[in-house]
């Protein structure tokens, strides 16, 4: 038998591409699914027709205020216009025409369909950009409602705005990494100075008290994996985008950790090796393309984490826990619905989770980071008394979390079926649910009783969240 030469044997090179294509997309949905990704969203995904809506403002502040028609590749190149420069040789009123444009045009920086495909996945709450104009604030803003928290950095030490804590980051945000266009004329990156200035302090250490970045969010940060889609800054630039978000993580190249992806339409190649040895994917493709992909292995990966299942996970820091028993769905339900109509976030177990150890903690942590429990009271309680069941522990982790917080806060708000025996010592409700005055709602017809609870439980928010 002849002998094969190795040479000869042909093989798919596109084989190898598609399979470590693979090995990108499937750690990246790896790390969504396990809630380990925040998104930072760069110019280039902020387009509005051909153009970046930072092109834009440009273009129009550059011919509209200044008459000049050809193209001006920045701010900085603008303020040394000659046309500039007769009438506008002021940064701070440059600024202020910038905000004049974004505040007179609402229309034309509305939501845009590409970043509504992106945010609407949900599995991205917590939301970076590097943008100064409110496209991407007005696309979450469609979402997520006035449930939408909104950070700004403005390179003050005194004002710049941070996280509560590392679970603050499961509730809907905005942060603005280099500020926001406004009527004060500062606070915002403009020029190439205000870029260096701002990079700067996100380059300091987390204690330094100068112009130091927020030290909760950076601890966050330096612990997730960072998808930062339609990057524009200079290599240089972005590698100091990255130390700063990553520290130290960065630049030991020795742990075999994903740190993040930059998906963008270009980029250069020494800035890619430069990202590879950091651990840091590069994906070059058409934006429009990567988001439609991204849903699709995320949709495919696993039909229980599809995307409206996949929300049914407890969610931290909303207003309302709800905590039932599953014969009581019924009234769960209509008490969820009132609620959100009422513009209260609520979280709800709407599938039967059962207490498995991935849940067990994350159930723990949106109670204890709720800011009202409400445990459904009603017959089926006395009915379930010899069975286990998920509530009574949901019952005990809100007992010890109100413990350790003020009895000046409304914490607990037991809703009680009326014929419910809350003392019978087969139902063993606890006292410390018992000692909390509770609502009540008739089997029958409960449309009622469950009004008046919903406009308690808003107004005792409502007087939470200004301090009374």
């Amino acid at each position: 038998m002849k002998e094969i030469d190795i040479n000869d044997i042909n093989v798919g090179q596109d084989a190898l591409e598609k399979a470590l294509q693979n090995e990108v997309w499937d750690t990246l949905v790896r790390q969504i699914v396990k809630r380990n990704v925040i998104p930072v969203i760069g110019n280039e995904m902020v387009r509005i027709g051909s153009m970046t809506s930072s092109q834009l403002l440009l273009s129009v502040v550059s011919r509209k205020y200044f008459g000049i028609q050809e193209p001006v590749n920045s701010y900085t190149a603008l303020l040394n216009h000659p046309k500039c420069k007769e009438k506008c040789s002021n940064l701070k009123a440059l600024r202020n025409l910038v905000y004049d444009v974004i505040n007179n045009n609402p229309q034309v920086f509305r939501a845009t369909d590409l970043l509504r495909e992106f945010l609407s996945i949900k599995y991205f709450p917590f939301v970076i950009t590097t943008v100064i104009d409110p496209v991407v604030e007005n696309t979450m803003r469609e979402i997520h409602g006035d449930n939408l928290r909104v950070l700004h950095f403005v390179n003050d030490p005194h004002r710049n705005q941070d996280i509560e804590n590392s679970l603050d980051i499961s509730r809907p945000t905005l942060y603005y990494m280099f500020g926001k266009a406004n009527d004060a004329g500062d606070d915002f990156v403009l020029s190439d100075m205000d870029l260096l200035r701002f990079s700067r302090s996100w380059l300091l250490p987390k204690d330094s008290s100068d112009y130091s970045k927020p030290a909760r969010l950076s601890t966050v940060l330096s612990n997730k994996y960072l998808l930062v889609l339609g990057n524009d800054f200079q290599d240089w630039l972005f590698r100091f985008f990255w130390f700063a978000m990553k520290d130290e993580k960065i630049v030991n190249a020795a742990v075999n950790i994903p740190n993040g992806m930059d998906a963008s339409e270009h980029s250069d190649e020494r800035l890619i090796e430069f990202l590879n040895s950091a651990h840091i994917t590069s994906q070059i493709s058409s934006l429009p393309d990567f988001v439609s992909e991204l849903r699709r292995r995320l949709e495919d990966a696993d039909p229980k984490t599809s995307m409206k299942s996949w929300f049914d996970r407890p969610e931290m820091n909303v207003d309302v826990f709800i905590s039932y028993s599953r014969q009581d769905r019924g009234i769960a339900q209509m008490l969820y619905r009132k609620l959100c109509d009422k513009g209260v976030t609520v979280w709800y177990d709407k599938e039967n989770l059962g207490l498995a150890m991935d849940f067990n903690a994350e159930i723990r942590k949106a109670i204890r980071t709720c800011r009202m429990f409400v445990p459904i009271l009603s017959d089926s309680i006395t009915a379930q008394a010899g069975e286990e069941h998920v509530y009574r522990m949901e019952w005990r982790w809100a007992i010890e979390h109100k413990m350790q917080i003020s009895s000046a806060f409304n914490y607990i708000a037991p809703l009680s079926e009326e014929s419910f025996d809350m003392y019978s010592r087969v139902a063993d409700v606890p006292e410390d649910i018992r000692v909390h005055n509770a609502a009540f709602y008739k089997k029958d017809d409960p449309e009622p009783g469950l009004d008046a609870f919903v406009d308690s439980i808003y107004e005792l928010l409502n007087r939470r969240k200004n301090g009374k």
